[in-house]
């Protein structure tokens, strides 16, 4: 199978007929001794990332951080004249920036995984998420890697 064709991912199932090659899983966090591998990812996605923020697909929150604080010599968090809700505000969409992040490169390491078996579908893919401490997460994707007949 070649590998440059687009790998199906779905949260459901196909009407085509197909054979399950095998249960695929992805697993990753924000938290703890787990965070390297978070940032692994995110290394490893980078210009992925970069294009999904283009594409307006993910948030460039960290661009508009520095679009708020371009005129200021360092960083601070009175960057942002907010001593209060503007920085709630700023780190909930951070927050909120890596959840999706996360799920974008789950889903493509998803894919990675059914082109090394061989699969052209992925079909019943779950995303579960567990929170922890407010800001720390830890995210599954599982699903079923099957080939089309």
């Amino acid at each position: 199978m070649p590998s440059d064709l687009p790998i199906v991912v779905t949260h459901g199932d196909l009407t085509q007929a197909y054979e399950v090659i095998s249960p695929i899983f992805v697993y990753t966090s924000n938290k703890g001794i787990f965070n390297r591998q978070f940032d692994e990812l995110e290394l490893k996605y980078r210009d992925k990332i970069l294009e999904w923020q283009k594409m307006r697909i993910l948030p460039d929150v960290f661009g508009e951080i520095e679009e708020k604080n371009k005129n200021k010599s360092r960083w601070s968090w009175k960057g942002w004249r907010g001593e209060g809700r503007e920085v709630r505000e700023l780190l909930k969409d951070t927050q909120e920036a890596q959840i999706k992040r996360a799920l974008y490169m789950a889903l493509e390491e998803i894919r990675e995984e059914a082109r090394v078996l061989e699969a052209n579908a992925v079909i019943f893919l779950k995303n579960q998420f567990h929170f922890d401490n407010g800001s720390e997460f830890r995210l599954l994707s599982e699903g079923t890697a099957v080939r089309l007949i």
